[in-house]
């Protein structure tokens, strides 16, 4: 993991306070599973290792253990194994919803190890694998579709070989657009449509896209700037899992995967605070129940606990994630620019507005150091 700070792992653990109506905690499987991912979340490999190793062949979590140990090893370079362990959950005969979804996720698993790889037609074959009525069918197109690009890359010196696989990508991404029409906007998609349309020669279309994405961008970046002005109100937006929907001109923000890891855990202490909650009615209506009603205000007690800590954590580690974000909205920035750079050299028609741009970004660099300057200041919640 580096030095990024992974604030959700910390809350990995709150599931086990209830397992179950009758508060059944023992389950020696579930403890090793459970610190097994601490542990590899971590980035503490070898520990996490030898915890998921203990549980491999689990009825309850073996296929979840398997899950992350290909990951594991595939964060270390060991890609043999990694593609064994996803290909043993791939070739499961579990039938469980939840057991289905960890399938999709090793086909995806595979597929993306060999793109990492650079074994790109296998890669291309590998996405294919997952069915479209899969609940990750939108994620596979897109990554197919930047996978048809990359292969049609691997014959840039054979433009007669390569427009067929870029004719291809259009037709994945047209697929994906049908199938969910609400991402047209999505930042990623318009950076891959235009770098398509660059590559099959459609320069204006490039063009548009190209700048509609250095305008988004530019706009991040400011507000960026405001939250760092307010963390606490952001902070509270967050963790209360307010609707972000309606914040149209910044999805991108409110839709990257720290933004939902931190909704997803506040959801599950909620969940917890609510399973908690009914379980005291349920006893205060029995008989002899005065131990079963100690304990739940003991794991209530240890819930607030917790949820104090995660929000704090959350806190404490926004300057670290908003750094993060400044520095991909940059890239992807910047991506646009060199969009428009490419496009301007092979179209005179556009220069004019190219070099207007340019002078937008000295504007750019400037709210970026507003940006650093509100988070040197601003301290820690």
């Amino acid at each position: 993991m580096g030095k990024k700070v992974k604030i959700y792992f910390f809350l990995v653990f709150s599931v086990f306070l209830i397992s179950s109506l009758s508060l059944a905690l023992e389950d020696e499987d579930f403890v090793y599973y459970t610190q097994g991912k601490i542990l590899f979340l971590k980035g503490q490999d070898e520990a996490a290792q030898i915890e998921l190793e203990k549980v491999l062949f689990s009825a309850t979590y073996g296929l979840k253990a398997k899950y992350i140990m290909a990951a594991l090893l595939g964060r270390q370079g060991k890609y043999e194994s990694a593609h064994s362990y996803f290909g043993q959950i791939i070739s499961s005969n579990m039938l469980s919803l939840e057991d289905r979804m960890l399938v999709d996720l090793a086909i995806l698993g595979k597929a993306r190890l060999y793109y990492h790889q650079n074994q790109i037609r296998e890669a291309v074959a590998g996405y294919q694998l997952l069915p479209l009525d899969s609940s990750f069918a939108t994620v596979m197109l897109y990554e197919l579709g930047i996978a048809y690009i990359g292969y049609g890359d691997t014959f840039y010196e054979k433009p007669q070989l390569a427009k067929p696989i870029y004719q291809s990508a259009q037709r994945v991404f047209d697929q994906l657009l049908d199938l969910n029409p609400d991402i047209k906007n999505d930042p990623r998609i318009l950076l891959a449509l235009a770098d398509l349309s660059m590559r099959l020669g459609k320069t204006e279309e490039a063009f548009g896209s190209y700048q509609k994405l250095a305008d988004y961008f530019a706009k991040i970046r400011l507000q960026l700037v405001e939250i760092a002005k307010n963390k606490e109100a952001f902070v509270d937006k967050v963790l209360l899992n307010k609707d972000l929907v309606f914040e149209k001109d910044f999805l991108w923000l409110y839709s990257q995967p720290e933004i939902k890891k931190i909704q997803d855990e506040a959801r599950k202490i909620q969940q917890l605070k609510e399973k908690i909650l009914a379980l005291k009615e349920q006893y205060s209506q029995a008989k002899d129940t005065g131990e079963s009603l100690a304990y739940l205000d003991l794991l209530d007690e240890q819930l607030l606990k917790i949820e104090n800590n995660f929000h704090l954590l959350f806190a404490q580690s926004l300057n670290e994630i908003m750094k993060g974000w400044d520095k991909k909205a940059s890239q992807l920035l910047a991506c646009a620019e060199n969009g428009l750079m490419r496009v301007a050299l092979q179209e005179n028609y556009v220069i004019d507005n190219y070099l207007r741009r340019i002078e937008n970004l000295k504007k750019i660099e400037l709210n970026k150091m507003k940006l650093e300057l509100g988070m040197s200041q601003g301290g820690s919640l």
